[in-house]
């Protein structure tokens, strides 16, 4: 954790506090929100304050969602944001009170519902009140007697048929909305705005009545016993080639997140090492890791994440570590077995429907296992040279440590690696060791000012032609770029940077 004065930890609650209960009155004012969660969820990164940083990014990306017109303001989402900004001041309340020790945070639940919000998804806030009413009557309940709810084929094909019904009508609506914007734009009717947002209105309280009937099926075939000869699986939604897949738990081991310098490479083939930290004579295993999209057709190139999710697989006593473009874990779901026509798709055992009721495959980890070791580390490589980006690396060389934390959540979060120096110094260290790509400088700092650190790179044969931007007071005669520390702004930053690395 980086060690900051009291005074700035201080300030940074107080600015906190404000934001939230700002957020709170004036939900509405959307884009100012906007233009302050930028800024403050990146001083919560740099303090290294994890909880309320994933907080402020999932709120961030509900209000991107409204700004966008994706997400309406309903009341549901009125409610969810203000249930996250209560969640942001108590934990920022339980850092405050417990100084000796770092307390963990359930925010799991406030996070899946800002990703279902931001993504137009259904959802029903009332579980919320529901999970507290949970924890208050526990205590009560922990003696009471179990009992078994039995139900008949008749009446889950009851509820399946009014979700059927209000499945259609959903769609329907959906069309309709559509047949209104077009009118509106063609013919410019009065009344047009009012309909539309009476039907608006109309879809969602639809969807939420959705929701809670495909809840209640949940929670009738997870008690119910004669529903022994469904499989019920916990697992993890999973994204390749932007494509949704289940996987199982049964194999997986680990969900973990690494930077792709950190792997081995051997024979072209790259390794995930694994250290266990409580048994220190425990000899470190490297597993080999390959990406999940390789597995499937139409692989286009896509922009490269500063870190990859890994899915670290083991069966029949070996590991392996898938990488996939997202991955988020459900706690529950019914699977259907394979029906008998695609009884030769080896790489699937089943379906499973999501919460938007869209057939999700439910992949066989033995049978990726298997497909994995038969590549040759040659496939391997030619796959990742032709679906990802390169990583263009670059080192900020600032005196204030403030500054360069700064610098580096920028570009990182914009999908570039960022290494750091305190001067000009350190800077040609690291210079003659590492190949960068791009090189930000300020002008003044112990040791090697930016200006000579410039001319000095000038003269090394692989950094001729290295594009240098220099963010000071003044510009540097043979710089490629100048920003002005006392105007700076983030945009300008990774503009600037794009621009020269022809992005």
């Amino acid at each position: 954790m980086i060690k900051v004065e009291p005074s700035v930890q201080q300030c940074f609650f107080i600015e906190t506090q404000g934001f939230v209960d700002n957020i709170r009155r004036s939900p509405e004012q959307t884009d100012a929100i906007l233009q302050r969660l930028s800024v403050i969820k990146d001083t919560a990164r740099i303090l290294d304050y994890t909880p309320i940083y994933k907080l402020y990014c999932a709120l961030e990306a509900v209000y991107q969602g409204i700004h966008d017109k994706n997400v309406i303001y309903s009341e549901n989402v009125l409610q969810l944001i203000n249930i996250v900004a209560i969640k942001i001041n108590q934990v920022c309340n339980d850092i405050q009170n417990i100084q000796d020790e770092s307390p963990e945070f359930d925010i799991k639940q406030e996070l899946l519902y800002c990703d279902k919000a931001a993504s137009g998804e259904i959802f029903d806030i009332s579980i919320f009140k529901k999970k507290q009413n949970k924890k208050n009557t526990t205590d009560h309940s922990e003696n009471a007697e179990e009992n078994i709810l039995s139900v008949h084929t008749s009446s889950i094909s009851a509820i399946l048929g009014e979700q059927e019904e209000m499945i259609a009508r959903s769609y329907k609506i959906n069309n309709q909305l559509e047949e209104l914007k077009v009118i509106h734009d063609e013919k410019q009717y009065s009344n047009i705005m009012q309909v539309q947002r009476l039907l608006v209105s109309d879809m969602q309280v639809l969807q939420n009545a959705l929701l809670q009937s495909h809840e209640q099926i949940l929670s009738i075939i997870s008690q119910d016993q004669i529903s022994i000869h469904h499989q019920d699986m916990h697992g993890f939604f999973v994204f390749a080639n932007s494509k949704k897949y289940f996987i199982p738990s049964d194999y997986i081991l680990d969900v973990v997140s690494e930077d792709p310098v950190n792997y081995i490479l051997e024979q072209n083939q790259r390794y995930y090492r694994i250290i266990d930290e409580e048994d220190e004579k425990a000899e470190p295993e490297d597993v080999p890791i390959y990406s999940l999209s390789s597995l499937f057709p139409g692989q286009t190139p896509k922009a490269h994440n500063e870190l990859d999710t890994l899915l670290i697989a083991e069966y029949q006593g070996k590991k392996i570590g898938m990488i996939v473009e997202r991955v988020r874990e459900f706690v529950y779901i019914v699977g259907k077995p394979l029906p008998t026509t695609f009884k030769n798709f080896d790489m699937f055992k089943g379906f499973c429907f999501d919460e938007k009721y869209d057939m999700v495959p439910i992949l066989s980890v033995p049978e990726i296992l298997k497909r994995f070791r038969s590549l040759r580390g040659y496939d391997v490589k030619k796959f990742e040279s032709s679906t990802k980006k390169r990583i263009h690396r670059i080192l900020i060389v600032d005196d204030s440590d403030t500054t360069r934390q700064i610098e580096k959540e920028i570009l990182t979060s914009n999908g570039f690696s960022a290494d750091m120096a305190c001067d000009g110094i350190q800077a040609l260290e690291f210079a003659h060791r590492i190949q960068y790509d791009l090189v930000i400088t300020d002008d003044v700092m112990p040791r090697m000012s930016g200006d000579i650190l410039l001319d000095n790179l000038r003269h090394l044969e692989n950094y001729i032609n290295v594009p240098v931007v220099v963010m000071a007071t003044k510009p540097f005669e043979n710089a490629n770029a100048f920003i002005s520390k006392e105007n700076f702004k983030r945009d300008n930053l990774i503009q600037t940077v794009k621009e020269l690395l022809h992005e």
